[in-house]
C-alpha cells in the first residue's frame, strides 16, 4: 500500500499547473487540519500547529465524472498523507514517516554505517505484545471499532537479515479485514479487501504506516 500511495504522489508531484484559489482552500480548510488532527490523535512528536511552511509538496485533484478528490501532502518532516474524500467525507487513508524498516545492499555500506544499523536491532523496546497493544491503540483513535473487523494478523519483521542483500530494522504490522470478508475465498478470488494496516517501530515505539483500503471515505461500511 505505501508503495501505491508513493506512486500517485510521484504522478501528481508531476502536475505542473499552478494550483487555483479552490484548492489552495482546500488544502488550508481540509487537508492541514486533517494532518494537524491525525498527529494529535496518534500522539505523533510532530508540530501540531505546522501551516504551509511545513509542506514540501502538495496536490489535490478534484474528480470531473463524480464527487470528491484525492491529493497527498509531504511534509518537510518526511511525512507523507494521502487524501480520499467523496465530496462530503475527507479522510487520510495513507500516512507514512521517513523511517527506515530495512537497509538493501548492507555490504556496500560503510563499516561504520553498517554497524551502526545492526546497532539498531539492539534497540528494539518492543514485545510482540507490547507492540500488538500499541497498533490496537491508534487502531481506536483513528475510529476504527474491532468488533467491525476481524481479529488483526499480527506479525514481527526485523531482527535479522534475511537475504545477503537486505538488512531489516525490527518492526511490527498488524492488519485487520472487514468482518463481512472472507479472507481466503474472497483472496483467492481476487477480490478487493477492505482493511486496515498499522506498522509500529520497534526502535521509536510508535506509528510509523497507517493505511485504509477499498472503504468510504469517512466510514468502515
Amino acid at each position: 500500500m505505501k508503495v501505491l500511495f508513493a506512486i500517485l504522489g510521484i504522478v501528481c508531484a508531476c502536475h505542473a499547473q499552478a494550483q487555483t484559489t479552490k484548492e489552495q482552500e482546500y488544502l488550508a480548510d481540509t487537508m492541514i487540519p486533517l494532518a494537524r488532527e491525525f498527529f494529535a490523535r496518534n500522539a505523533l512528536p510532530f508540530d501540531r500547529n505546522m501551516g504551509s511552511n511545513s509542506i514540501r509538496q502538495w496536490n489535490i485533484d478534484f474528480w470531473t465524472n463524480k464527487a470528491g478528490s484525492g491529493g497527498f501532502l509531504k511534509l518537510t518532516n518526511g511525512c507523507f498523507f494521502y487524501y480520499l474524500s467523496d465530496g462530503t467525507n475527507t479522510e487520510i487513508i495513507d500516512f507514512h514517516t521517513d523511517t527506515k524498516t530495512d537497509y538493501h545492499n548492507p555490504a556496500a555500506m560503510p563499516k561504520g554505517e553498517l554497524e551502526a544499523v545492526k546497532a539498531l536491532n539492539l534497540r528494539n523496546k518492543l514485545t510482540k505484545e507490547k507492540a500488538l497493544e500499541i497498533a490496537k491503540w491508534h487502531f481506536r483513535v483513528m475510529g476504527h471499532n474491532e468488533k467491525d473487523f476481524h481479529p488483526p494478523e499480527f506479525f514481527q519483521l526485523g531482527g535479522e537479515p534475511s537475504m545477503p542483500d537486505y538488512f531489516p530494522v525490527p518492526y511490527y504490522k498488524a492488519i485487520w479485514y472487514r468482518k463481512d470478508v472472507n479472507i481466503q475465498a474472497d483472496s483467492a478470488a481476487g477480490k478487493l479487501i477492505p482493511q486496515v494496516d498499522i506498522t509500529v517501530s520497534g526502535v521509536t515505539t510508535n506509528i510509523i504506516e497507517y493505511g485504509k483500503a477499498f472503504m468510504p471515505a469517512g466510514h468502515d461500511f
